[in-house]
């Protein structure tokens, strides 16, 4: 937490214009996308858990996590997202990390 603190004051990722984290975080997601089968093949590894579980559960979630992230990027801050009847999202300005201790596997976010 430390470290995504430290990288949102500096400046580096927050100063960005909102239109440019939005194609990075999209980009991020397609890539996550294209590459799902070598990534499920790590997670199976890593993890041990069955292939088709990582390549169409994790893989799939955090492509769906980077991509939602990404499309909040230009939208108003304070208001409730568009989401299904069973979600409700709240786009607020946080700072936020890929890794926390209690998560798992290749779904951090």
């Amino acid at each position: 937490m430390k470290a995504a603190r430290a990288a949102f004051e500096a400046g580096v990722w927050a100063d960005q214009a909102p239109k440019a984290r939005k194609r990075i975080l999209v980009r991020l997601a397609e890539l996550i996308q294209k590459h799902a089968n070598e990534l499920a093949l790590l997670e199976t590894l890593d993890m041990g858990k069955p292939i088709l579980n990582a390549r169409n559960g994790d893989v799939r979630a955090v492509a769906e996590c980077v991509r939602w992230y990404g499309e909040a990027i230009d939208k108003v801050y304070d208001e409730i997202a568009p989401t299904p009847k069973t979600a409700l999202a709240l786009i607020t300005r946080e700072p936020w990390a890929w890794w926390v201790p209690w998560c798992r596997g290749i779904f951090r976010c």
